[in-house]
């Protein structure tokens, strides 16, 4: 099947599909991948197409409210001012939809639907908030395997004056922060940085603000400049989610 993510009307945000194509390159026997946030399915219809021409059996759930997200900037559309984001979702992942699981709930309200280190591969881009990101990582980072990956977009992205995403992924991860890779965005978007780390066997997050030692100094000091030239570059608030 033809990869047609970049076909779909509407700005292109998502910038994960490296990510995404490398977790089904090495999936093994039956897999479970989770992305949170969806927004028009962009992200959605290139894992979709990923999956089916690799003939594995992955289960993909996509979970979002539909709904925008209260409190963050850069959401105006007519399709969700309208109350038709979800009707152009189902649309525009028609030719993949033999092979995703949509849900339509609350994030946190959806992890419960998913046992304990059920999940092999879990992608976050739904709030962009500290606060948002933190319920997030608390509710799922349970229902990742040991040795699965969480990883997520919007490293860079800005909400209130705060890069809410960064920090809260390196408080929740604490001493365990120097273990998140930071990576380009796939094209076209390079610059909007993502990130990913593998649970470890014996990984503990704090859950809160913590000092993560040396490692968490030379991870800030590896991205800092790059999130302000893209930040430079993108309008305060865009929406990288789909």
């Amino acid at each position: 099947m033809r990869h047609y993510w970049l076909d779909l009307p509407g700005p292109v945000w998502f910038s994960g599909a490296d990510i995404y194509a490398r977790f089904v390159a090495a999936a093994e026997g039956p897999s479970v991948a989770v992305e949170l946030g969806a927004w028009k399915g962009r992200s959605t219809c290139f894992m979709g197409v990923e999956i089916a021409n690799s003939g594995k059996p992955i289960a993909f759930f996509t979970v979002d409210t539909w709904g925008g997200s209260a409190g963050e900037t850069g959401y105006e559309d007519a399709d969700l001012a309208g109350g038709k984001l979800f009707d152009v979702f189902r649309a525009n992942i028609g030719p993949v939809a033999d092979v995703v699981k949509p849900i339509q709930a609350d994030t946190v309200e959806a992890a419960a639907r998913f046992a304990d280190g059920s999940i092999d591969f879990l992608y976050i881009d739904a709030s962009h908030t500290y606060r948002g990101v933190m319920r997030d990582l608390a509710a799922w980072f349970p229902k990742v395997r040991t040795g699965g990956t969480l990883a997520g977009d919007d490293w860079c992205n800005e909400q209130g004056g705060e890069l809410g995403v960064r920090h809260a992924v390196i408080d929740f991860f604490g001493r365990h922060a120097k273990d998140v890779v930071v990576l380009p965005g796939s094209q076209p978007n390079p610059d909007w940085l993502q990130w990913s780390i593998v649970k470890g066997p014996e990984m503990e997050p704090t859950g809160g603000p913590a000092r993560a030692g040396r490692g968490l100094g030379r991870l800030i000091v590896r991205t800092a400049r790059r999130c302000v030239r893209q930040l430079r570059r993108s309008p305060p608030g865009t929406r990288e989610g789909q």
